[in-house]
C-alpha cells in the first residue's frame, strides 16, 4: 500500500505522538473501539507490560478497585505468564501490588477500564473481547458494547501498529515501544530503578527483587502518577 507507514521497532514515543495519541483517545467514553484501545494502552503503559504477551490473559476479574486516601486505583491482581529476557518463559510475573491511579478528567485510566468491564457481556470471560457491531453504530443507546467472545491471540500483536494508524501517528509504533516508553519516562523523572523494575520486570530484575518488597504504596502513586502527567501532558 502507497501509504502505509514503516515499522519502528522498540522506538520511544515523541511528544508530538502522545499529543496525538491524547487527541484520539478523547473519544474513549464514546466509541467502542477506541475504549477497547485506551485500555489496552493504558494497561501497558501503566503496569509496563509486554502486551503482546500478557493482555490476552486477562480477564475481567484480573483487576480490584480500591482507595487508599491517595486516591482510587486499580491494583493488578492477576498473575501472567511472559517472556524473560533471554526469550525463555517465566512460571508468573509477579504482579502482585502493581497500580493504575485514577487521574479524573476523559482520560482516566480507571474510569476507562471500568467502563470496558461495565460494556462488556456479563458471561465473558476475558478482558478483552470482540465489540458488537450495533455499539459502533449507537453507542450510546446500545447497553452492552462487548460481547464474550474473546479477541484471538494473534491480533493483540497488531494493536499499537492500528492505533498509530487511527490516531496518525508519524509513524508505527509496535506495542513494544509503549513499555520503551513507560520506562524512559521513569527513567526522565528520576525514578529509583529498583522502583522502575518493581513495575517493568526488566533484564537484571533478579538483583533487585529482593527490594520490590519495599516500595511503599505513596511510592506506588507516584510510579502511576508519573507516567499519567507525561501521557496527559500536564
Amino acid at each position: 500500500m502507497g501509504d502505509s507507514k514503516p515499522t519502528q521497532h522498540k522506538e520511544i514515543i515523541c511528544d508530538d505522538d502522545m499529543l496525538a495519541l491524547r487527541e484520539y483517545f478523547s473519544a474513549a467514553e464514546s466509541n467502542p473501539i477506541i475504549l477497547r484501545q485506551f485500555v489496552w494502552f493504558c494497561i501497558a503503559y501503566h503496569f509496563v507490560t509486554r502486551g503482546s504477551e500478557t493482555h490476552h490473559q486477562l480477564t475481567p476479574s484480573s483487576f480490584a478497585f480500591r482507595d487508599d486516601g491517595h486516591g482510587e486505583y486499580a491494583v493488578l491482581v492477576h498473575e501472567t505468564a511472559q517472556k524473560n529476557h533471554q526469550g525463555g518463559l517465566l512460571d508468573k510475573e509477579e504482579n502482585v501490588g502493581k497500580s493504575m491511579y485514577a487521574t479524573g478528567g476523559i482520560l482516566c485510566p480507571v474510569k476507562c477500564l471500568k467502563l470496558l468491564i461495565e460494556k462488556t457481556d456479563a458471561t465473558a470471560s476475558k478482558l478483552f473481547n470482540q465489540y458488537n457491531s450495533e455499539a459502533v453504530q449507537l453507542p450510546v443507546s446500545t447497553e452492552i458494547w462487548f460481547t464474550a467472545k474473546s479477541l484471538a491471540k494473534r491480533s493483540f500483536a497488531n494493536f499499537m501498529s492500528d492505533i498509530s494508524n487511527s490516531a496518525k501517528t508519524s509513524q508505527r509504533y509496535t506495542n513494544h515501544c509503549v513499555r520503551a516508553t513507560a520506562n524512559q519516562t521513569l527513567n526522565d523523572a528520576n525514578v529509583e530503578a529498583r522502583h522502575i523494575m518493581f513495575l517493568s520486570d526488566h533484564a537484571n530484575e533478579g538483583s533487585l527483587r529482593s527490594y520490590n518488597r519495599t516500595v511503599s504504596r505513596e511510592q506506588k502513586k507516584m510510579l502511576s502518577s508519573t507516567l499519567s502527567k507525561a501521557f496527559s501532558g500536564e
